[in-house]
């Protein structure tokens, strides 16, 4: 993502990588603890978009999501539908039960 980021234009040195975001959760979380911001942009499928931004929401935060163009039907998309639909389901077991991130780590400036 970051090289064509940088391909694009972006300069490198405002591009800031989440590397512990491993999962949804966490890097919603760390977006506001490690890098400081309260209010981004989600640039996922409409499918992750939505269930990132409600996870901000849930924390309080500001999120906004830019929908990237879905990819033609395949089998793996199919997959990923149905993985999709156990990852909602996570999404408000890991609210009921206060899930943290993995890891946190120390903080980061941008």
């Amino acid at each position: 993502m970051r090289a064509a980021l940088v391909e694009a234009g972006v300069p490198d040195s405002i591009i800031h990588c989440d590397y512990a975001g491993l999962r949804t959760l966490d890097s919603v979380v760390r977006m506001n603890e490690i890098f400081g911001q309260d209010s981004f942009i989600v640039v996922s499928q409409e499918f992750h978009n939505e269930r990132a931004v409600f996870l901000a929401q849930n924390y309080g935060l500001t999120a906004y999501g830019y929908n990237a163009k879905d990819l033609s039907l395949n089998r793996s998309s199919y997959r990923t539908k149905i993985r999709e639909l156990f990852a909602r389901v996570k999404v408000f077991v890991d609210i009921a039960t206060g899930k943290e991130p993995k890891y946190l780590g120390e903080k980061i400036k941008i």
